[in-house]
């Protein structure tokens, strides 16, 4: 049976010879190997592996730029921010020595070797240790199956430079075994399926995830973050506005009727309806787009954004959109607050300005409080005597 090789010139042979993180030994590849593959224990380095425990606890980590869910003060966060990602498939591929194809059958002693690596470029608060190591592992996961998977779709079967020669012709013999090529016709079959009637999912985001792009959205409102459905709406329509999926376009319709019927049905009877706010929105779209496995459809990476990993996708969003809701409830209570606070402050002035007058009208100087000095008395009438109006009466 004829395999595909992969070429060992060029890059391919330094990927071998590349560099580990300073203070790094490379670690035995042999567990978690495919059926059949065998490969020698490597040698002891001279340097021993530093403890992760040491790396976590080093001070020289504060000084490292700050990764934080909520990006305060320019920190940074997974999927937003396309340093992280770089820096997690950076330590990865150059630490890779092995004919694995997914994450799943990476061997611990590597996965402790890449993490303790990307440690050392980070630093974050220890109550966000979990979330960071969540996302770190999802981009790895994704990164390893989507880069292997292309190669090895493709007509050419180029071998990526991160993997050697040997691993990756072991990985293309491997491939060719009969219950491998079933699984791969089993998986495409399940990609393509349509049992629906409404299509595959499509998108038209491009290459930037969908956490980006409601970054980049909320920038351009000033601040404001849009709803879900203006999301997805975006990511999942031509030029024209048209939807590409049609599976999309019925749930953010059916969103936004839920989210407007809730809004009307809040509204007191002698008020004007109101449209729906972005929290009704988000509500009414996680509601509708959530699959029986806990994943919300047409959201992508915005779902990845728990504060508690153990949290399901929906239940995450709902807590956000919770919180979100009691933050609008305290931002209108305060705006109400200074309404009434600048009303009062017109009547204050008002008072005052009338005090003023009066106190002027009864010779009182309204700042200091004295009487008001009058005009000399030359210039003014003295009034006469009653024996001086007399005289004169008797004079005409």
């Amino acid at each position: 049976m004829s395999i595909l090789r992969g070429s060992s010139s060029g890059t391919a042979n330094r990927s071998r010879q590349t560099c580990l993180p300073p203070g790094f030994n490379r670690p035995a590849t042999s567990a978690s190997l495919p059926p059949g593959a065998t490969r020698p224990a490597s040698s002891a380095s001279r340097h021993p592996l530093p403890s992760l425990a040491a790396v976590m606890s080093a001070p020289e980590r504060r000084n490292m730029p700050v990764l934080h869910p909520q990006r305060p003060n320019g920190t940074l966060w997974f999927g937003i921010d396309d340093c992280t990602q770089k820096d997690v498939v950076s330590t990865y591929q150059s630490n890779f020595w092995g004919p694995w194809w997914t994450y799943n059958m990476v061997p611990d002693e590597k996965k402790v070797a890449w993490w303790t690596s990307f440690v050392q470029k980070y630093y974050w608060d220890p109550k966000h240790h979990n979330q960071v190591h969540v996302q770190w592992e999802k981009i790895l996961k994704n990164s390893i199956r989507d880069l292997v998977s292309k190669r090895r779709r493709s007509e050419e079967k180029k071998k990526p430079d991160f993997i050697g020669l040997a691993d990756w012709n072991l990985m293309l013999e491997i491939w060719q075994e009969e219950r491998h090529q079933k699984r791969s016709k089993t998986n495409s079959q399940n990609a393509s399926s349509n049992p629906d009637g409404l299509g595959t999912h499509r998108h038209t985001s491009g290459s930037k995830n969908h956490k980006r792009y409601a970054y980049d959205l909320t920038v351009k409102a000033g601040g404001v973050a849009p709803p879900v459905t203006e999301v997805v709406r975006m990511t999942h329509s031509r030029k024209d506005s048209t939807f590409i999926d049609k599976r999309a376009e019925g749930l953010v319709k059916a969103a936004e009727a839920l989210a407007l019927e809730r809004s009307q049905g809040s509204c007191p009877t002698d008020e004007t309806p109101s449209a729906p706010s972005t929290q009704q929105l988000n509500a009414a779209y996680i509601e509708v787009a959530t699959n029986g496995k806990g994943r919300v459809y047409g959201l992508g990476s915005i779902q990845d954004i728990d504060d508690e990993p153990s949290e399901t996708a929906p239940a995450s969003l709902f807590t956000h959109v919770a919180v979100d809701g009691r933050l609008t409830s305290v931002e209108g209570v305060v705006t109400s607050l200074k309404d009434d606070v600048s009303g009062v402050k017109e009547d204050v002035t008002g008072i005052k300005r009338g005090l003023e007058v009066l106190m002027k009208m009864n010779g009182v100087d309204p700042i200091t409080f004295e009487p008001i000095q009058r005009e000399s008395d030359a210039s003014v009438p003295t009034p006469q005597s009653s024996q001086e109006l007399d005289q004169n009466s008797a004079v005409h």
